[in-house]
């Protein structure tokens, strides 16, 4: 597993981190996510099976920016 931090914009409240939570929990190859607010994403995933675009594209699909 590797880790990857990211700043995500536009999360603003608790139920922001519950949405970015579970967005990033629908690729498989992820594995521990933390969020906090006020935008700070901490992700472990497997490189050999994910792409960090993948991520990055969670993050978008739950209508916040990367």
């Amino acid at each position: 597993m590797q880790t990857k931090m990211m700043n995500v914009t536009g999360m603003t409240y608790g139920g922001c981190v519950s949405k970015m939570t579970e967005a990033q929990t629908v690729v498989p190859a992820f594995g521990h996510v933390d969020v906090s607010l006020p935008h700070k994403a901490t992700i472990d995933f497997d490189k050999k099976l994910t792409l960090i675009e993948y991520q990055q594209s969670a993050v978008k699909g739950a209508s916040y920016g990367v």
